[in-house]
């Protein structure tokens, strides 16, 4: 669908329908919907797994028009295979979507997941792909969705739901239909009015975006009964252990980790603002931080740099001379990227474009002095014995996710510690009745 300003009016056009408005929005979603709900969830997996092997074709458009946007990362967590465990995984039995499915833990008793009705996700303008993510997971679990875009979001998500709507697998199997009961809506934050009818619409509300955006949409009115399910600002930072740098190829880290610091320009909630190494050798420091510097710069003819603001050049370039001036730092002849080292044993602060904080510890157990929920990943490199210890010390104190260093900002389930389809469907749950006589006994 999309948005356009008719004498003063937001409307919103649905695929393949006349322009409606905002208020009459929801009851036509559910109109389209009713079909949806009695598919088997194999069919909407199918559809999903088709679009993912057309956008894996390299000479499909989407890559020329979005070529930074993660469109192969996009196209293979759409596989089938990964469909099938996310689900399975939330849920338990994905097929509870579809039919009463028996519980492991009560031999009596039956489970179903109902769609909880219409999900409203707000999204945030800094990852355009998260959008996406999030709209598959309540289309998976077969629910109204409406898709609230930042006002400064490009097209991506129409041109991903554009090519949903072409997929067409035997009679039964239309990509068409299924985009039919989602609805994009992208319009200025000023406009409160259309907020407020949004939010009364909601069955669930998905909630991404900084602390204040969340505080904003969660104060908007809304049913009654109403879920919301938020992911608000989180920060991230890499833990590297001394054994590793003794014993394990540093450039090849180094390599992994500029990967991690380029991908979305550091502004997803997994990016790493800082690198922690444990070490009381200064030589090996700089050593990393050379190395660092070379595959950042490396890095750049796959992963072109996106032009900063004026403001965030201005921030970059004083970050630059103060520490040259008091510290250490290593960057390029432009503002593609910054590395900067002090003696300080704190988190970031997060600049983004590519700048990151690089900076020593004696032991990395220390840095579970700096954790809070707030913290979501830590890109962990470290032997086995160290691994198992440290994460289950940073877990306890809030640490969301461990990755490996390259795919921090992977995005998987659960996020932010949460298994979002759990939240999005409606339980029910029966007695097993096995005859009708037992059933009277």
């Amino acid at each position: 669908m999309t948005i356009t300003m008719s004498q003063g009016t937001v409307h919103c056009k649905l695929a393949g329908r006349d322009e409606i408005n905002v208020s009459r929005l929801f009851g036509e979603l559910s109109m389209a919907h009713k079909e949806i709900c009695d598919w088997p969830v194999d069919r909407i997996i199918d559809i999903i797994d088709e679009f993912a092997i057309n956008l894996l074709d390299r000479e499909n458009e989407i890559h020329r028009i979005y070529p930074n946007s993660g469109i192969p990362f996009i196209a293979n967590w759409c596989k089938k295979s990964n469909l099938e465990a996310l689900l399975d995984s939330s849920l338990g039995d994905r097929y509870c979507l579809d039919r009463f499915v028996d519980s492991n833990v009560r031999l009596d008793r039956a489970y179903m997941a109902f769609p909880c009705g219409t999900v409203v996700h707000w999204m945030a303008g800094n990852v355009p792909t998260l959008s996406f993510l999030s709209l598959l997971q309540g289309m998976l679990t077969k629910n109204v969705n409406v898709i609230k875009l930042s006002s400064s979001s490009d097209d991506l998500l129409f041109k991903l739901l554009e090519q949903i709507s072409c997929i067409k697998k035997g009679e039964h199997q239309n990509g068409y239909e299924l985009v039919q009961s989602v609805a994009v809506i992208r319009y200025d934050h000023s406009r409160k009015d259309i907020s407020d009818v949004i939010s009364r619409g909601a069955d669930a509300r998905v909630i991404w975006g900084d602390d204040k955006s969340v505080e904003v949409i969660k104060a908007l009115p809304a049913k009654l009964g109403v879920r919301d399910v938020v992911f608000s600002n989180k920060t991230s930072f890499i833990a590297i252990g001394k054994c590793i740098l003794e014993s394990v190829d540093i450039q090849k880290i180094a390599k992994k980790i500029a990967t991690d610091i380029s991908i979305f320009e550091q502004k997803a909630c997994a990016s790493p603002h800082t690198i922690f190494i444990e070490t009381d050798n200064d030589s090996e420091l700089v050593s990393f931080a050379e190395y660092l510097k070379e595959c950042l710069q490396s890095i750049l003819k796959v992963m072109p740099k996106t032009m900063p603001s004026q403001n965030e050049v201005s921030a970059i370039l004083n970050l630059r001379a103060q520490y040259d001036m008091y510290h250490r730092a290593w960057y390029s002849e432009g503002t593609e990227f910054t590395i900067l080292s002090d003696d300080y044993i704190q988190l970031g602060p997060p600049v983004g474009n590519r700048t990151i904080y690089l900076r020593k510890i004696d032991r990395l157990e220390r840095l579970a002095e700096l954790i809070t929920p707030k913290v979501q990943t830590v890109g962990m490199v470290a032997s086995y014995e160290r691994y198992e210890g440290l994460t289950a010390l940073f877990g306890a104190r809030g640490v969301q996710r461990f990755t490996q260093v390259g795919a921090m900002t992977n995005f998987e389930i659960p996020w932010d510690g949460c298994y979002l389809p759990q939240h999005i469907v409606r339980w029910s749950s029966r007695f097993k009745h096995n005859n009708t006589e037992k059933y009277l006994s």
